[in-house]
């Protein structure tokens, strides 16, 4: 029974509809005729439990109460219930009298208090927060609870909501680009959104990691020859095959390097050694100024042992120094360039072009005697002609025995 009906204070008017909720489900209602008088009388109906509709309400859930202004034609959902008799829960056999008072001034509605501000982050950006949905959305009354959504419109961006209502947001691995973020709270038929734009930046990847293969770490033989070889990388940026330096001393620390050569993107080099003795190697991929060492050996390089072997009858004794014609020639884009040295030495070989411009310098180290051979790379370079040219100089107790030759090769593309 309702003794009195106010909206904003006025006593409710012909036409003004109240409505007995369970929920979001209406189970009775009433409108003003006139003056209430003494009472208006509602009627809520039970639930049919034999049905799989839930039609009417269910004892013991609370009572809710929603005004229909009808000179204003809105939804009055803030009603203040004062119980003379009896309270707010349904009862099958229960009766209450009560006041309502609906306030549409302060009517149920959800807005954006702070909108999240774009953003910009780096590419493989660790999971962050982007924001408190609490602190973005505001909804009034203050007790009432919206219900909160969060969405991105790409799979590069996922997004997930704490138990607090703070998004987090994951990105894959190596992705950038731009991608949407929309936040949303709903409060009965009302939704409001808010849309963040996310960018996130490129960064430079170093190449993926690799290992050594050939020969073994610690392999020991009495060869004068060796082939050494590695798995391949991959510049995760382009998908493309790193340029790899192999270098090979007989100091563990490197401090003197026997042999250093840009192999290219090849992963095989072959390397001529004659003197017997314990050496170490190891192996880097650069690409856009980042290094990634095989199997870790710029800390922890892989040796090996030449043991001393016998020189086979009819075998050359290399007595001179010789730059040999590379080969194919012409090439494309690589080419194998071969030399040979009498003694060890300082070796400087050095590529120009027509102009005589410096063009690459695949090596610089000092050598053991031997035989050896590098492949050059010219991928990154027009056709024309070009010159390669050897420097070599003998430690100072050796005599300073100096070579130099230039040859010819063509690069066809």
């Amino acid at each position: 029974y309702l003794t009195t009906i106010t909206i904003d204070d006025t006593t409710a008017e012909t036409g003004n509809e109240i409505g007995i909720f369970d929920g979001d489900i209406c189970v009775g209602a009433g409108v003003v005729t006139g003056p209430i008088g003494s009472y208006l009388a509602l009627v809520a109906a039970t639930d049919d439990p034999t049905t799989s509709e839930k039609d009417g309400f269910t004892p013991g859930n609370p009572i809710g109460y929603r005004l229909w202004d009808y000179s204003a034609q809105v939804e009055v959902r803030n009603i203040n219930s004062i119980y003379t008799s009896g309270n707010a829960l349904f009862n099958s056999q229960g009766t209450v009298v009560l006041e309502i008072h609906g306030s549409s001034g302060s009517a149920l509605t959800v807005r954006v208090d702070s909108p999240v501000p774009d953003r910009e982050v780096p590419e493989d950006t660790p999971d962050f927060e982007l924001a408190d949905l609490d602190s973005v959305f505001s909804v009034s009354p203050k007790d009432s609870i919206p219900e909160f959504a969060i969405a991105s419109d790409t799979a590069d961006i996922a997004v997930s909501l704490d138990e607090f209502n703070v998004v987090w947001v994951s990105l894959t691995e190596n992705w950038n680009g731009i991608g949407h973020i929309v936040l949303s709270a709903s409060l009965y038929d009302t939704t409001i959104s808010d849309t963040v734009l996310l960018t996130v930046t490129p960064v430079n990847d170093p190449p993926l990691s690799f290992e050594l293969i050939s020969p073994e770490n610690g392999w020991t033989g009495g060869i004068t020859a060796l082939t050494f070889s590695w798995s391949a990388s991959i510049d995760p940026d382009t998908g493309e095959s790193p340029v790899y330096g192999f270098a090979v001393s007989s100091d563990s620390s490197f401090a003197i390097v026997d042999t250093l050569i840009n192999t290219g993107t090849d992963t095989t080099i072959h390397i001529d050694i004659l003197a017997p003795e314990k050496y170490f190697w190891k192996v880097y991929a650069y690409s856009d100024g980042d290094t990634v060492w095989g199997s870790h050996s710029d800390k922890n390089p892989w040796s090996f042992r030449i043991t001393a072997v016998a020189i086979e009858s009819g075998s050359p004794i290399i007595t001179t120094y010789r730059l040999y014609d590379n080969y194919p020639n012409p090439f494309n884009p690589m080419t194998t360039i071969r030399y040979e040295l009498p003694r060890q030495s300082r070796v400087i070989l050095s590529i120009y072009d027509i102009n005589g411009r410096f063009v690459a310098n695949p090596v610089n180290v000092t050598q053991s005697a031997g035989s050896y051979s590098i492949t050059w790379d010219a991928g990154d370079l027009g056709s024309g002609v070009y010159f390669y040219r050897i420097q070599t100089t003998a430690p100072e107790e050796k005599g300073s025995d100096e070579f130099q030759q230039v040859k010819k090769m063509v690069l066809i593309k």
